[in-house]
């Protein structure tokens, strides 16, 4: 990966980092879809989507593409690895999503441009960043569900939390990508959660899981 190619990267987060909006306006929220990804033989990646009705939290759809990886993996800069891929998936989608969450960061990254942020403010519709291990260090929350912990970036501005969604178990790490704040992506998180991870994601997970277990052609 050439060095332009991370200088243009940077640039395209620091752009969009500028049109971030960290507020919430009242919205009915009838379906969330979760966004997952899965590789296969470091060649592939399988880009995975269920979109479930809330707060009912039942199944109404799901969809799932193979595509050929095009980016390597550098840290923080998921977004041009799996965003494209994410974006396919969305186009189709019947059921069009009131709210997104995504298995990575939002503003829990050193330019405040995680996967999250990328794919809400592209899309111009609410997104949460909920990941399984913290970008910034941060302190374990108390063992009751609903606790959490501040998650700070290097300036010490709070950027996410560590969230407890079920009791004395490990916490997911929740940060507000776009159109919409922390106090509200908590909720959401809290809300869409009978297991550890939040069900529209642990459901995505399942799906691209289960295909990257399986041979897949070539």
């Amino acid at each position: 990966m050439s060095i332009n190619i991370i200088k243009q990267a940077i640039r395209i987060q620091k752009d969009l980092a500028k049109k971030v909006k960290l507020h919430w306006e009242e919205r009915r929220i009838n379906f969330i879809a979760g966004f997952d990804a899965a590789y296969k033989n470091d060649k592939k990646i399988i880009g995975s989507c269920a979109v479930l009705s809330f707060p009912q939290l039942n199944l109404v759809e799901e969809k799932i593409i193979i595509k050929e990886i095009n980016f390597p993996y550098i840290p923080s800069f998921l977004a041009f690895r799996e965003l494209p891929v994410f974006l396919e998936l969305f186009k189709l989608l019947k059921n069009s999503p009131d709210l997104i969450i995504i298995d990575g960061n939002g503003i829990a990254h050193p330019r405040k441009a995680g996967l999250a942020t990328h794919f809400g403010i592209l899309l111009n519709i609410p997104a949460i960043g909920c990941a399984k291990n913290p970008f910034y260090p941060v302190k374990e929350p108390p063992p009751q569900r609903g606790s959490y912990a501040f998650m700070r970036n290097e300036k010490g501005e709070i950027v996410g939390v560590a969230l407890r969604t079920q009791e004395k178990v490990k916490p997911v790490y929740v940060s507000p990508g776009h159109l919409i704040n922390l106090e509200k992506s908590i909720e959401f998180i809290l809300n869409c959660s009978i297991y550890r991870i939040p069900e529209p994601l642990r459901k995505a997970h399942f799906i691209a899981s289960r295909l990257a277990s399986q041979k897949l052609s070539n």
